[in-house]
């Protein structure tokens, strides 16, 4: 569930800015290793037992932060 909110806020939030062909394309199955890997770092929200958010927290990626 929190890999097909990964997809949608992907599909969502990069509309117009990744190409169309690239979102049409992501699936569950792309995050679900990513998620499973940094579970301990994963947030997901729920609402009546449905998905409605996720994040994913760690270190900085750029090493000037």
């Amino acid at each position: 569930a929190a890999a097909w909110a990964y997809v949608e806020n992907w599909r969502t939030v990069h509309l117009r800015i990744v190409p169309q062909a690239y979102l049409d394309a992501l699936a569950p199955d792309d995050w679900a290793g990513s998620l499973t890997a940094r579970a301990a770092r994963t947030w997901v929200a729920c609402v009546d037992g449905q998905v409605v958010g996720v994040s994913t927290y760690g270190s900085a990626r750029d090493d000037a932060a």
